[in-house]
């Protein structure tokens, strides 16, 4: 299986293996997805950013959501926003915190599902 991932504001951890995603303890195996077959989204599938999946030649292709790295985090103290960066110590008290991910950001190249690495940041900085 090849993966792509476009940036997202929102998205899981993925654990891949073979032709089934899995996250969040749920399963979606693709091994039903058919050579010129097409890919159907559905509540599931858009609530884990699996955003499309096809099969070219036998390989299955899928792309999948990627959230950018937090540039800031602002804090409500006392009513007021304090925003830090993300290395910064959190305030002792808070009420709400907020993250920021900013950017520009574009798809990553394709990679094999056997090499899928969940700590790298595969989604790419467009500068």
């Amino acid at each position: 299986m090849k993966v792509k991932f476009l940036a997202v504001n929102d998205a899981p951890g993925y654990a891949l293996s073979g032709e089934i995603i899995t996250t969040n303890g749920d399963s979606f195996d693709l091994s039903v997805i058919q050579e010129g077959g097409a890919f159907v989204p559905n509540e599931g599938t858009q609530a884990i950013q699996l955003r499309d999946a096809y099969r070219d030649n036998g390989e299955l292709y899928v792309t999948l959501g990627q959230m950018p790295p937090v540039t800031k985090v602002t804090y409500i103290v006392e009513g007021k926003p304090v925003t830090l960066s993300p290395a910064d110590e959190a305030p002792e008290v808070y009420t709400n915190k907020i993250e920021h991910r900013g950017g520009n950001w574009r798809e990553s190249d394709w990679i094999d599902a056997a090499s899928y690495d969940p700590g790298t940041l595969y989604i790419q900085e467009v500068v």
